[in-house]
C-alpha cells in the first residue's frame, strides 16, 4: 500500500491574522507536516522523508495514512541522544539568549521562548511558527528552572540558581520591549508548599506571580501544554521492536492514564481566564484515547522518557502554527 489522503489537499494556506498590526498570508503546509520554507541544514535533511512523516500522521481535521512509514523509526533511539536541537544561535551570555526564526534585520516582530528545557523541547515547533509568521525568536531556557515565583525544591546551589535565573529573565524581558509574545512550557518540577497548601495550588500560585511580574509590553503568554511521558524502558522496547521489524509505536504504547499528568502552567491559565495567558494542547498527535505513542508517522517522538526528539518537534510546527493563528484572531 502506499499513501491514502483523506480530505486534504497537498498544500494548504493559513491566514495569519493581527499581530501587533501585522497581517500576512502564510502558505507552504505540506503533506509531511514540514514546511517548504525550511532552509536550515537540519530542516533540509528531512525534507526528502515521505508523506505523512511525524505529526502529519494524526492530523485531526486531514487524515494522512502512508504504509510505508510502519516499520520506520527516524532518529533511532541511539541516533536521538547525540543530535542536536533546531539550530539557535548564541547572542547574549548573561543569561544564555540565542536567536532562530527569522534574522531580525527582516523580522516584522519578536517573540520569546523561555523555561526549562520543556520549554527548550519545543524550539524546533516554535521556529515553524517564527519563520512562517517572520518574527524573530529569542530562546532564554535553563534546565530545571521552571519560570516560576515559587522557590523550587532543588539541592543548593541549583536552587539559588534557578531563583536568580528567573529574576534575570524578568529583567531581561523588561530591557526588551520589542518582545510582545512569549511561548512558554515547564516540567512540573516540586516547589515549596506553604502550611496546609497542596503542591498543586503551590505551583500554580508560583507561575501565576510569574505572570503577573511580567513587563506590560508582554502582551501574550501562550502555554504550550507539556508533553505526556513514557517509561525509561520505552527507548529500550522500540530498539528491541526495530530489531525485530515490528511497528514500534503500538508495540511499545504507553497507557494514556500513566503519560498524562497535571500541567501547573495549564491549570493557573484555566483559572487566569485571561485573554493575555492562552494554552495550546497538542495532545492528540501523541495520544488517540487509549494509548500514548512513542512513534508517530515514522518519526521518534522522545529522545528520553519526557523529552522531545527535535525531528518531531519540527513535524509539529505547522499544527503549532495553526493553533497560533487561531489565537492570533481574538487578539484584535
Amino acid at each position: 500500500m502506499g499513501v491514502r489522503h483523506v480530505g486534504r489537499r497537498p498544500v494548504r494556506a493559513v491566514r495569519a491574522t493581527r499581530f501587533a498590526g501585522m497581517r500576512r498570508v502564510v502558505v507552504g503546509l505540506i503533506v509531511t507536516g514540514l514546511p517548504v520554507w525550511s532552509t536550515t541544514p537540519v530542516q533540509t535533511a528531512w525534507a526528502s522523508h515521505p508523506a505523512c512523516f511525524g505529526a502529519a500522521a494524526r492530523d485531526p481535521v486531514h487524515r494522512c495514512i502512508n504504509a510505508s512509514l510502519k516499520l520506520r523509526v527516524v532518529p533511532t533511539p541511539s541516533e536521538a541522544q547525540i543530535m542536536p536541537n533546531t539550530p539557535c544561535t548564541p547572542i547574549e551570555a548573561a543569561i544564555n539568549v540565542c536567536t532562530f526564526g527569522t534574522p531580525a534585520a527582516t523580522a516584522a516582530g519578536t517573540i520569546a521562548l523561555i523555561g526549562d528545557s520543556h520549554a527548550w523541547q519545543w524550539r524546533g515547533a516554535v521556529d515553524v511558527v517564527a519563520r512562517a509568521l517572520n518574527w524573530q525568536g529569542l530562546s532564554s531556557t535553563r534546565s530545571s528552572c521552571p519560570f516560576t515565583e515559587g522557590l523550587t525544591l532543588l539541592p543548593e546551589p541549583k536552587r539559588a540558581q534557578c531563583t536568580e535565573w528567573n529574576r534575570g529573565l524578568l529583567q531581561w524581558l523588561t530591557q526588551h520591549p520589542e518582545i510582545s509574545t512569549i511561548f512558554t512550557s515547564d516540567h512540573p518540577g516540586p516547589v515549596v508548599t506553604s502550611r496546609g497548601q497542596s503542591l498543586l495550588a503551590a505551583q500554580v500560585a508560583g507561575v501565576t506571580a510569574a505572570w503577573d511580574a511580567l513587563p506590560a509590553t508582554v502582551k501574550h503568554v501562550i502555554v504550550i501544554r507539556d508533553i505526556p511521558y513514557v517509561h525509561e524502558s520505552t527507548l529500550a522496547c522500540i530498539e528491541r521492536a526495530i530489531a525485530r521489524h515490528e511497528d514500534a509505536g503500538p508495540a511499545c504504547a504507553v497507557l494514556r492514564g500513566e503519560a498524562l499528568h497535571h500541567d501547573p502552567d495549564v491549570v493557573a491559565a484555566e483559572r487566569l481566564r485571561s485573554h493575555r495567558v492562552q494554552v495550546v494542547d497538542l495532545t492528540h498527535f501523541f495520544c488517540d484515547r487509549r494509548l500514548c505513542y512513542p512513534v508517530v508517522g515514522g518519526a521518534l517522538v522522545y529522545r528520553d522518557a519526557d523529552h522531545l526528539t527535535s525531528v518531531f518537534a519540527t513535524t509539529l510546527g505547522p499544527f503549532l502554527l495553526q493553533q497560533v493563528d487561531r489565537l492570533m484572531a481574538s487578539w484584535r
